[in-house]
């Protein structure tokens, strides 16, 4: 059965977007920071994130699709959300990325995004990145092979470069840009 979910007032399909992060990105990022728990990830899909964080940290994983591989809870609508949490550590949907960082610097502290490098770029995000408190950027050096859960790992890797983006409440000044291997 298809189902179509909606997302800050966008329709997609149940599967669009949804890309398991490879356990090596995670684990990269915890070697350079720490954060504050309990960490919220609002789209734990299969736990990729959850749970290399939960070795350290408690997690809170939740998630809008009702697929029975969601770990943690589903069908929890993150724009909906209105509870506090220290850190938001997630992998969000490409199209609607901006939306979730504005709607995560409402409720958490910290918010760490992964997302393509190419984010930086567009005239439409200028002004978003010119009134957040972007502190970090972590450049990853490997390129991470992303693909859906259901389908068989590519022979090759992705040519798309990406980067963990962290967002401090209170945070003034130019962001750090560090590169991790």
């Amino acid at each position: 059965m298809t189902q179509w979910i909606s997302i800050a007032g966008r329709k997609r399909h149940d599967g669009i977007d949804f890309y398991s992060t490879p356990e090596w990105c995670v684990r990269k990022l915890l070697e350079h920071q720490d954060f504050e728990w309990p960490i919220l990830e609002p789209c734990s899909g299969s736990g990729a994130i959850s749970k290399v964080l939960e070795e350290k940290y408690t997690v809170v994983s939740q998630d809008i699709r009702t697929d029975p591989s969601v770990y943690g809870e589903r069908w929890v609508d993150f724009f909906a959300h209105t509870g506090k949490y220290p850190t938001i550590v997630t992998n969000p949907p490409y199209f609607c990325a901006k939306d979730f960082i504005l709607h995560a610097l409402e409720i958490a502290e910290t918010v760490c995004v992964l997302l393509k490098l190419q984010f930086l770029e567009s005239v439409d995000r200028y002004d978003f990145f010119q009134n957040t408190p972007l502190s970090h950027i972590y450049v990853l050096s490997k390129r991470p092979t992303m693909y859906p859960d259901w389908e068989p790992e590519p022979k090759n890797g992705w040519t798309i470069a990406y980067a963990w983006y962290i967002w401090k409440q209170g945070y003034a000044g130019e962001p750090v840009i560090k590169w991790i291997k």
